[in-house]
């Protein structure tokens, strides 16, 4: 009977180790579980902050586009107004000339006839 009752009290006594093993192998599962859960917020945030730089990214190369667009649409109206400016620059040395022709036409006529 005293055997009996050791292997009763081993066995009782390896079905607490068990049951404490078990407990710890639990409590080990949650704490995983906690961390996946913590990791899968994280990862969800992440990838939201990950979309919003993309769609800041987007926006700023869009942007960036639209502002070289407007550069080059500038540079092509100083060329214009270059040429206009060029334009008005012959124009007006056309006209001083004519101008200067005929100033000194008229010059001519009022000096005493030679002879």
């Amino acid at each position: 009977m005293d055997d009996m009752h050791e292997r009763l009290m081993a066995a009782l006594d390896e079905l607490h180790e068990s049951y404490a093993e078990q407990t710890a192998l639990r409590a080990e599962l949650a704490e995983a579980r906690a961390e996946q859960s913590a990791l899968a917020t994280e990862l969800h945030y992440t990838r939201s902050e990950l979309d919003i730089a993309w769609t800041d990214t987007a926006q700023l190369h869009a942007d960036y586009l639209r502002i070289q667009g407007d550069y080059v649409q500038m540079q092509y109206e100083q060329i214009d107004m270059r040429h206009d400016l060029i334009e008005v620059e012959h124009l007006v040395t056309v006209r001083l000339a004519a101008q200067e022709e005929e100033l000194r036409l008229l010059r001519g006529r009022e000096l005493p006839p030679e002879g």
